[in-house]
């Protein structure tokens, strides 16, 4: 259903939303790590909405969006740009590629 207020080019993608390959973090179980792969790095991220390691190391994750100010809060989609931040700082990365889960060992 397409929003009278909203652009063509926004109800487009809140349309592509449904089906979208990705993950909610408040819903990775415990311990496990979400990999991130963009089309120029591969980023872990905790349940908690926290990157794990490399230059990021600790920047909280905000979600994801499609190039624009319009967020998915705390998700994580195949399509769309991971935005994470650090006070504030923002980096958006290029383009996720997979989202994959990794148990942790043992």
């Amino acid at each position: 259903m397409n929003h009278p207020n909203l652009s063509p080019e926004i109800n487009a993608a809140l349309q592509s939303l449904d089906g979208m390959v990705g993950l909610f973090l408040y819903d990775l179980p415990a311990e496990h790590i979400a990999e991130i792969k963009t089309r120029n790095s591969t980023y872990r991220l905790s349940s908690e909405g926290r990157v794990l390691g490399g230059k990021y190391d600790s920047w909280g994750v905000a979600g994801s969006t499609f190039g624009g100010s319009m967020i998915r809060m705390g998700w994580v989609g195949v399509g769309m740009y991971l935005e994470i931040h650090r006070g504030q700082e923002i980096v958006t990365t290029t383009v996720i590629q997979e989202v994959n889960i990794l148990k942790p060992d043992g």
